[in-house]
């Protein structure tokens, strides 16, 4: 009487609602924002070239100009409300906030890094400065042009920009099973073998594809990650204090912040390229 008999097994924790697995942050550079504005400088002209010189002949002059970008540091901000009660009487509660703040806060910076748009506090994402895909001599030549295709495609248009070997392709993961079910032809059900799987990890030509509902459905990123930098100003930051009326309504804020940049230098972006599957397989 006046009690549960048995005692209920309660397992630990909250079971969190599923989330995308940070993937991108994985692959591309990172470095330590010194300033609230990072700069480099770059060359934006070549006149003149090196050539053959005759016997008392002017010798062949190359003039530069060089000019000087940046990006500024963004801040990326949220922050939990809970009660002084809660934080004491629930063991976990203080490592569960802290976990899904650092996670969403996560979770924010890699959109950002994908496809923030410059404006505000959003950083310069990849999407954004990448060129847009170009059939280049491939227009209307190659025979029933797929996504493998376009990706192939791609590549090579980083190749004739003189980039380096793209080292990421981010597709939706319907569209990754898409490629994966691809055949030959209509009549040769065998599947296309540029496609390889190793521990896992599905590449195109020894180009990593990951898989993530960060990509819109359709469409894909290509690029190297070593080109694109996020700096930042220090780790994602979680601090608890007192905000309003927290003092006289028992409550802590719990808040994360985050400030940094991602930097791809000028004479770069020409190493990422994005497009839709179905129109550049078109094309």
């Amino acid at each position: 009487s006046g009690g549960n008999v048995p005692v209920e097994q309660r397992i630990a924790g909250v079971n969190n609602l599923p989330t995308r697995q940070i993937r991108l942050l994985d692959v591309i550079a990172k470095g330590t924002a010194m300033s609230n504005v990072i700069s480099w400088v770059y060359e934006a002209t070549e006149v003149g070239s090196v050539g053959g010189t005759a016997e008392g002949a002017p010798k062949n002059q190359i003039d530069l100009t060089w000019v000087v970008d940046s990006e500024n540091v963004k801040k990326r901000t949220a922050y939990f409300k809970a009660t002084t009660e809660s934080l004491s009487d629930i063991e976990w509660m203080n490592t569960q906030i802290n976990g899904n703040l650092i996670k969403r806060m996560s979770k924010d910076l890699e959109a950002q890094v994908h496809d923030g748009d410059n404006t505000g506090q959003n950083l310069n994402g990849l999407k954004g400065i990448a060129s847009a895909f170009a059939a280049g001599v491939f227009a209307n030549t190659v025979d029933n042009a797929n996504s493998i295709d376009v990706l192939i495609c791609a590549m090579d248009q980083i190749a004739i920009a003189d980039q380096p070997f793209p080292t990421f392709i981010t597709m939706y993961p319907s569209d990754v099973t898409a490629l994966k079910l691809i055949k030959t032809s209509t009549t040769d059900k065998r599947y296309v073998d540029r496609l390889t799987v190793i521990a896992g990890q599905l590449s195109l030509d020894g180009v990593p594809i990951i898989a993530t509902t960060l990509e819109t459905a359709g469409e894909y990123l290509i690029g190297n990650g070593d080109l694109a930098t996020l700096y930042d100003k220090g780790a994602i930051r979680v601090d608890v204090g007192l905000d309003g009326n927290d003092f006289t309504e028992n409550k802590r804020t719990i808040l994360g912040e985050w400030r940094g940049a991602l930097v791809v230098e000028t004479n770069d972006r020409s190493a990422f390229v994005t497009g839709v599957l179905a129109t550049d397989a078109a094309a």
